[in-house]
């Protein structure tokens, strides 16, 4: 006995209907529920794993959500490339936004002052920037942590030189040097 058309159909929308759901989780994970240990990781997996998401995981959800409504777009098949494809363009850059937002907004709150010592400085040849970088170096609590590069653009800093740096205090990974 074959399963009808309508069956089949009814069976891949079910399927669908899961991977819609999956979809929701993981972007409301991206957006409302990201733990501070992933969004401020620094290496491994954890570092990329929202990228794994937004590039690569939510795409491909959202390539076979829609395969599941085919009856829907009739011959315009490309729009279920489209959309998918679409969706790194629009979450990509959100989600960029949505976590600056969050760090700057947490620094502004939780924010405290501490003095570091510039321990790393490169040059960079990237087209977007050549010139110097500098890393800092500093104490919360006898832990050290690292701060994100930052440009050194008239390459007046030193190694060993004394920078301040803003940190919060619920999370001394989420920091940034000041420039006087």
């Amino acid at each position: 006995m074959n399963p009808s058309h309508q069956e089949k159909t009814n069976k891949y929308r079910k399927g669908s209907l899961l991977y819609a759901l999956i979809l929701i989780g993981i972007v409301a994970f991206l957006f409302l529920g990201m733990p501070d240990s992933i969004l401020y990781a620094t290496t491994g997996f954890l570092k990329w794993l929202p990228f794994v998401l937004i590039f690569i995981v939510i795409p491909v959800l959202l390539f076979r959500t829609l395969l599941g409504f085919t009856s829907i777009f009739g011959s315009k098949i490309w729009l279920i490339l489209a959309i998918p494809l679409a969706s790194i363009l629009i979450l990509g850059p959100s989600f960029g936004i949505y976590t600056d937002h969050y760090k700057n907004t947490d620094l502004l709150e939780n924010g405290t002052k501490t003095k570091g010592i510039i321990a790393k400085k490169w040059y960079s040849i990237a087209k977007s920037y050549k010139g110097y970088y500098i890393q800092c170096e500093f104490k919360v609590d006898s832990l050290k942590f690292l701060t994100f590069s930052k440009k050194d653009e008239n390459n007046i800093y030193k190694i060993g030189d004394t920078m301040t740096i803003l940190y919060s205090k619920k999370n001394p990974q989420n920091n940034k040097i000041l420039l006087p």
